[in-house]
Formats: structure tokens, C-alpha cells, sequence
């Protein structure tokens, strides 16, 4: 024999069972009000029978709160993206909140229903324009890849700045004439971050600057690293790769083509990823703490949830040691 599926039990039905109003009913459910004890607790009693459930949407437009926070990347793949993840869950958690993970071509739908509190920003696609649509709506932002002054705003970006500092230090020890730099496309921020503080630098210290462009890809900086050895030119070549994944890719060229660190080429990338250490030799980078970043995002947004006034703050990066490098 079939079970008769229940039926969805609403606030007004429960209202009609207890005999009182649909208000009373929605103050003893949500703990407000000014209501006796026998009163609360008889709908609360007939709302665990019915097992009752509050509409998410009803509940979220009544209060103008999801307890939800969207955090939007240009990707989630790998380390990079799992580290900034976890940093970010675990601010909300402390506060109980969710998080809401959006990529990818539907994630402009998804956040234009605006069922949620907050949203957290790494995703160069995503443009200021609609920054400001979410803004005017009221809703609380954190950029991690943008300069963005308002008050509805905060910045948590990284400190490039610093980071090619470190690979300048190092290279000021060689005698080297050239320095071949690997960037990302152009209009990435931290990419023009990087490739603002290296040509700063070059013309303070009258060193030229070789620039290839890559995509951040491995595969991008394999081909780039098959275009520079391919080169009729001796010496040995200084590269910066402007992150890690296309640092991968020089190494693995270099590797099938039997070239050597500290003979051929020295190499460091940008993001310190764990695999880095692992390898034989060990790739140098500059590296930062992806899971700090995430937590300070979503504290700030948090913060800015609160009534508090949003903040412009860098993330330091530190120099990562590796064989591969000076």
C-alpha cells in the first residue's frame, strides 16, 4: 500500500490550530513578542508535530537577511582557489552564516535574484558597473582583485608590490644585463600590479626588461619557455613568472630539454604553492597565506554587515625559497 505523502504544513494552518492569530504564530516561531508561556509553547508544540519548516525566501524577504554569502571566482580549481576557500568558510562559520559559491557564465543570474547578504569578488570579469547595481541595492561587498573606493566597499588585495620587491633584492645580486619577466593578460589586476612595480623598478635601476605574456596557464608559460630557449643567445636567463602555474610550465620545458638551474636559467613564480617544495629541484616563488586572505575577507564583509566602515587593507607576500632561484 502507497503512504500518503504529508502535506506542507503553513503558518496558517498552525495559526487555525492553535486558535490565535497568524502573528502570534510568527512571534512564538521567531522568539518574539509579548507572549505567555502556555501560548508559545502550545504553537511551538503544534509546529514540531507538523514538522514545520519556514519558507527560506519568506523568511529571507521578511527580514531582509539570507544568512548567506556569495563568494564569485574566476575559477575554483586547485590549490590556489581551495586555500582562499577554506579561509573564507571559516570566518562565516563563526558567525553562522553560508557560504554560496558562484562561477562561470550563470553566476551574474544567480547573484541578480539577490538572495544574499554580502558577496565576496575575485573575478576580473565582473565589472564595476555591476559592482555598483549591487551597491544601489544595498548589498555589502568585498573586492580581492580591484581598487574600489566606496562606502559599501571593502578592499582586501594583495601587496604585489612587495612581493616583486623580493624578487628585485635577489636579482640585484646578479650581474645580469636582462631579466625576462612572463606576465598574464593584460587588464588582470594583480597581473598590471606586478608589471607596474617590475617597470618601476627597472627604470630606478637601468636594467631591461624582456616581456612575454602568458595567460597564467601552465601550458602558456611551456610555450613561453620554448619561444625564450629557442633564442640564439648565451648566458644565463633570470625569469619571473607572475604566478606559479606558468612557473610550472618553464620548469617542465626546461626538464625535457635537459636544461639546469644556476647553468641555464633561474626561475621563481608568484603564489607559493605547496607542490613547489616538492620538486626536484624546488621551485622558488613568493608565496602569501590564501586561507589569512579568505578569513579577512569574509571578516570584513562581516564587519561591513554590522554597520562598520569598509577598509582598504594589502596582504603580505614573503619570499619562498627554492632551488631554482638565486
Amino acid at each position: 500500500m502507497q503512504m500518503k505523502e504529508k502535506a506542507l504544513v503553513g503558518i496558517k494552518a498552525i495559526a487555525q490550530e492553535a486558535g490565535v492569530a497568524i502573528s502570534t504564530v510568527s512571534c512564538a516561531l521567531n522568539n518574539t513578542g509579548n507572549l505567555s508561556t502556555a501560548t508559545r509553547e502550545r504553537v511551538l508544540a503544534i509546529a514540531r508535530r507538523h514538522h514545520y519548516q519556514p519558507s527560506f525566501v519568506a523568511k529571507s524577504l521578511k527580514r531582509q537577511q539570507t544568512g548567506v554569502i556569495a563568494l564569485l571566482l574566476a575559477s575554483f580549481d586547485g590549490e590556489f582557489y581551495s586555500d582562499l576557500i577554506m579561509g573564507v568558510e571559516s570566518s562565516l562559520r563563526e558567525a553562522g552564516l553560508e557560504l554560496m559559491i558562484c562561477h562561470g557564465s550563470g553566476a551574474q543570474r544567480v547573484l541578480s535574484e539577490g538572495l544574499f547578504d554580502g558577496l565576496i569578488i575575485l573575478d576580473g570579469q565582473f565589472s564595476n558597473e555591476m559592482i555598483l547595481r549591487l551597491v544601489e541595492r544595498g548589498k555589502k561587498i568585498v573586492v580581492l582583485d580591484r581598487p574600489f573606493p566606496h562606502a559599501s566597499v571593502s578592499q582586501i588585495c594583495l601587496n604585489n608590490a612587495q612581493g616583486c620587491g623580493f624578487v628585485w633584492q635577489d636579482l640585484m645580486k646578479l650581474e645580469t644585463e636582462r631579466f625576462i619577466c612572463i606576465t598574464g593578460p593584460l587588464g588582470n589586476y594583480d597581473g598590471d600590479q606586478r608589471r607596474l612595480a617590475i617597470e618601476n623598478l627597472s627604470r630606478e635601476h637601468a636594467l631591461a626588461v624582456d616581456w612575454y605574456e602568458g595567460n597564467f596557464s601552465k601550458e602558456s608559460g611551456y610555450l613561453v619557455a620554448k619561444e625564450i630557449f629557442g633564442k640564439v643567445s648565451s648566458g644565463l636567463k633570470v625569469i619571473f613568472a607572475f604566478n606559479d602555474n606558468m612557473a610550472l610550465g618553464v620548469y617542465e620545458y626546461m626538464r625535457e630539454q635537459s636544461l639546469f638551474f644556476g647553468e641555464d636559467a633561474v626561475l621563481i613564480g608568484f603564489d607559493g604553492l605547496q607542490i613547489n617544495q616538492y620538486l626536484q629541484p624546488s621551485l622558488a616563488s613568493i608565496g602569501y597565506d590564501r586561507r589569512f586572505w579568505g578569513y579577512q575577507a569574509g571578516k570584513s564583509l562581516l564587519d561591513l554587515l554590522a554597520g562598520k566602515e569598509s577598509i582598504s587593507l594589502e596582504i603580505d607576500t614573503y619570499l619562498v625559497s627554492g632551488a631554482s632561484w638565486i
